[in-house]
């Protein structure tokens, strides 16, 4: 009979994996749970890998996306109809955000054994299916989106992408990510990184009972191990209290985690952040340079007219706005009033705020 020996105080304490994220709050129960799921983190990885060959003409935070999939909106519209369109075979129906569901159905429904698990959630009846997607749970919706990329991913431009570039000596980790860290326990670090959609680090954890079957005479096997999929970090906030937590820790692999995640990972978001927040403040200054302009031409009353759009961390909408107040000007040098306006001193203000805000817009 096997010796039994009681266990040490510091083999209890390293068998049970650190706890590095706080339970949520109601109002984010449903991304938390997301956050849960592997098959979002591949989901992720598709675009930040093919964003090139994918030719979306839009782009998208992840964060963005799991609001889509909490609460479907013209993004998750735009993402669905951007991969059916490369999957064939053509359809007769018109993609668009009243039907790409019903295109949906009817490419993934051949698909769907190759790719997931289960049954296919959606059955194509009269237009009714788009009103059942809106109803699925986002975990669903995933699940989903991650079948079409893996659809996607099955065709003949992906495929060339990959073998194209491992010749021209891209690393195979491109395609297929390296793990950045195990612990004593087995649990598994993942680092996604991305400048469009973010950074992520994930946990896998290795959850096995510990108890053993019997097999046949004298012979044990271990029951089987599952894994739990965590994301630990989505910022640098939260990459920060991770690191310092694993450099506290008495499991020497984890200690060891920290410390890279420190010298390696947190400067490079440092510097992110500090280039978002120089772009933000060039953004205001030069919404501020342009408002002064168009008071000082006389242009602030016919704002009211026009469209207000909601702000973005873009330069697009700064640059519309500049063509706009050009073009405006240009009419208004053209009217009778303008001439009039043109011999008051209050024009020479006028030029010189333009030439401030031409002179931003330039740097």
């Amino acid at each position: 009979r096997p010796v039994s020996r009681k266990r040490s105080s510091a083999e209890t304490e390293v068998s049970v994996a650190m706890s590095l994220t706080a339970p949520p709050s109601s109002a984010q129960k449903q991304r938390w749970d997301l956050r849960g799921m592997w098959e979002l983190a591949s989901v992720i990885n598709f675009f930040n890998v093919f964003r090139p060959v994918l030719s979306l003409g839009f782009e998208f935070t992840t964060e963005e996306l799991e609001s889509a999939l909490i609460n479907p909106n013209s993004t998750l519209d735009d993402i669905h109809i951007a991969l059916l369109k490369a999957i064939p075979p053509a359809s007769r129906t018109a993609l668009g955000r009243n039907t790409w569901v019903t295109v949906l159905c009817k490419k993934l429904k051949d698909w769907w054994p190759w790719v997931a698990e289960g049954p296919f959630p959606l059955v194509p009846y009269h237009g009714e299916e788009v009103g059942t997607y809106r109803e699925l749970d986002p975990e669903t919706r995933v699940v989903i989106l991650k079948a079409l990329c893996e659809a996607r991913l099955d065709q003949d431009d992906l495929r060339n992408y990959i073998d194209n570039s491992l010749k021209q000596g891209v690393s195979f980790s491109t395609f297929r990510k390296d793990r950045m860290g195990i612990d004593m326990l087995g649990n598994t670090y993942w680092y996604e990184h991305d400048p469009v959609s973010g950074q992520r680090l994930y946990r896998e954890l290795r959850n096995s009972e510990g108890k053993m079957k019997f097999k046949g005479r004298g012979r044990t096997v271990p029951s089987p191990t599952t894994c739990i999929w965590e994301t630990v970090a989505t910022d640098l906030e939260e990459f920060q209290a991770v690191a310092d937590k694993l450099a506290s820790s008495k499991n020497r692999m984890e200690v060891a985690i920290g410390r890279r995640i420190t010298s390696d990972i947190i400067p490079e978001l440092e510097e992110l952040q500090k280039k978002r927040e120089r772009a933000l403040k060039r953004q205001q200054r030069q919404a501020v340079l342009l408002g002064s302009y168009l008071d000082g031409v006389g242009l602030s009353a016919g704002r009211s007219k026009r469209e207000r759009k909601p702000v973005t961390y873009t330069f697009d909408d700064y640059d519309r706005s500049i063509n706009e107040a050009i073009k405006l000007t240009k009419r208004r040098q053209s009217s009778p009033e303008s001439s009039v306006r043109a011999d008051s001193p209050s024009n020479d203000r006028d030029r010189n705020t333009g030439n401030a805000v031409a002179n931003s817009h330039t740097d």
